[in-house]
């Protein structure tokens, strides 16, 4: 298999893999993951191309369902708010966000909330993206992300700043996996899994996890992406 999952982009899919496929989807991968540590906003406007890099098949069914503040469930939910939760319910259990915006990605737009640890000021800390109805009204939890300074963890103690090695220890092989060598020489590596029917996504520098999300409520409209 293509470690960039079957070449899913400009006319790529399901077809073989061949050098030039692998080095158009290299470079989209390779922008995507800049983005990643870069903005909040390209973020959110380029997770589809996550989604187009990288998909699953229902394998890993087997995590706890227990959550609460600091606790991150795989394919379930982040400080207890779960996909699927209403923006009224997302207020009631975590209060106002220290921040918020909009975002567009390949098959929706999302209103986006953000919570970081009282006192911080920087990075991105806890994200949850709201699907944004055609009315522009705030629809369901769609996708929920963290980055620094989130310091909760799985129940197995996986978090940002856990290795890929304590992942692979604790959940195994991915479904799909892929790496990227910059021209610092430093490693970019995106592993998904997935769980509960949903996506566990984790992705890494050199080794150490930067970010982790939980996506999504509402199912990519294909069977090539979904975890169903």
């Amino acid at each position: 298999m293509c470690i960039y999952c079957e070449c899913r982009k400009r006319g790529l899919l399901n077809r073989p893999c061949t050098n030039e496929k692998q080095r158009v989807m290299k470079n989209l991968y390779s922008k995507m993951l800049y983005a990643i540590r870069s903005s909040g906003v390209f973020i959110l406007t380029l997770s589809g191309i996550t989604v187009l890099l990288i998909s699953c098949s229902n394998t890993v069914d087997s995590f706890t369902s227990d959550c609460g503040p600091g606790v991150i469930v795989p394919g379930v939910c982040i400080d207890g708010v779960k996909l699927g939760d209403s923006r009224e319910q997302v207020h009631q259990l975590l209060g106002e966000p220290s921040g918020g915006g909009l975002a567009d990605g390949l098959y929706r737009a999302w209103r986006t909330y953000s919570y970081r640890p009282p006192g911080r000021t920087d990075g991105l800390g806890f994200s949850i993206y709201f699907i944004e109805e055609k009315d522009l009204s705030w629809g369901p939890v769609d996708m929920l992300q963290v980055h620094e300074p989130y310091d909760g963890k799985t129940p197995e103690g996986i978090g940002i700043g856990s290795t890929l090695e304590e992942t692979l220890k604790v959940y195994g092989e991915p479904d799909y996996s892929a790496e990227n060598e910059l021209k610092n020489g430093k490693i970019q590596g995106s592993y998904l899994y997935c769980t509960n029917s949903r996506r566990f996504y984790v992705g890494t520098l050199n080794g150490s996890i930067e970010i982790i999300s939980i996506s999504f409520f509402i199912p990519v409209e294909s069977t090539v992406y979904s975890c169903e």
